[in-house]
């Protein structure tokens, strides 16, 4: 047996949980589950729009409540402690403003098992509005019409979940990508 790139690439995107969504609406078990399979949930402090954490079980389950993380920690299902991952990320939310290459939470976007692109989010929640400062193409990926809804689609679900009634997406590196997305 022969594995490809792309094959190992699916099969540890199947094993974490990122290649269908959720079949049905996800409960607190299916939150702990998620977890386990993870084998780790990192803990982020920061929170430009939810803790990073929560945005991880999100992208896992999709409409959750964010409290049955901190209910299954209170009942012992879960403990924390400090790691640091093989990752190579720059916390630009730490970097002067003038030296930021993305933005200040940049998240990435997975798109049928590749990191396709990049977007900086802004929860306005005194105005119920989420911004997408600017959202990036990775230099290779062409936009397809398939690749538009996907983020349209998940765009929604991320501002409804984050309980915005509006999206507002104001720039994107790719003009044609602006206008896909505005649809």
């Amino acid at each position: 047996m022969q594995l490809t790139p792309q094959s190992v690439r699916t099969a540890m995107l199947a094993a974490q949980g990122l290649l269908a969504p959720p079949a049905a609406a996800p409960t607190r078990a299916d939150a702990l589950s998620a977890i386990r399979r993870m084998g780790y949930l990192q803990i982020d402090t920061i929170q430009a729009l939810w803790h990073s954490q929560s945005l991880v079980l999100w992208s896992r389950l999709g409409d959750y409540d964010v409290d049955w993380l901190y209910q299954l920690h209170a009942q012992d299902r879960l403990f924390e402690y400090d790691a640091h991952f093989d990752f190579d990320y720059r916390m630009e939310s730490y970097t002067p403003v003038k030296d930021r290459k993305y933005g200040y939470f940049c998240l990435p976007i997975l798109h049928r098992g590749r990191l396709v692109g990049r977007l900086d989010p802004k929860a306005h929640r005194q105005q119920k509005r989420m911004e997408i400062k600017k959202v990036y193409l990775e230099p290779e990926v062409e936009l397809t019409d398939d690749l538009a809804a996907a983020l349209r689609q998940t765009l929604a679900g991320f501002t409804v979940w984050h309980g915005m009634e509006r999206l507002e997406i104001t720039d994107a590196d790719r003009p044609e990508l602006l206008e896909a997305l505005s649809q």
